[in-house]
């Protein structure tokens, strides 16, 4: 499986590498990300739901070796995903 990132996702995945497991305080969330790359709101969202499902991917069994890694990126993604849950629900 082959992935395609842009500019400002290498950037903030290598921010999240650079931090190691104990990641931003609180996870990462839109709001962290447009601080990092200068893009709209709607963009972070569009680009952290991606590198969500990619990496929801790499934890699973069929990528056992991104195991790690991906789990870590997951978890700094916790914090968007739990924003993401309440809008979700609002719009319901």
């Amino acid at each position: 499986m082959r992935i395609e990132v842009v500019a400002r996702q290498e950037k903030v995945l290598s921010r999240m590498l650079r931090a190691g497991p104990e990641g931003f305080t609180g996870g990462m969330s839109a709001r962290k990300y447009v601080a990092l790359t200068g893009c709209s709101g709607p963009t972070a969202t569009r680009d952290l739901s991606l590198l969500d499902s990619i990496f929801e991917h790499m934890i699973g069994d069929q990528y056992p070796p991104g195991n790690r890694l991906g789990a870590m990126v997951v978890w700094q993604l916790g914090e968007f995903r739990e924003q993401r849950a309440v809008l979700e629900e609002a719009l319901l």
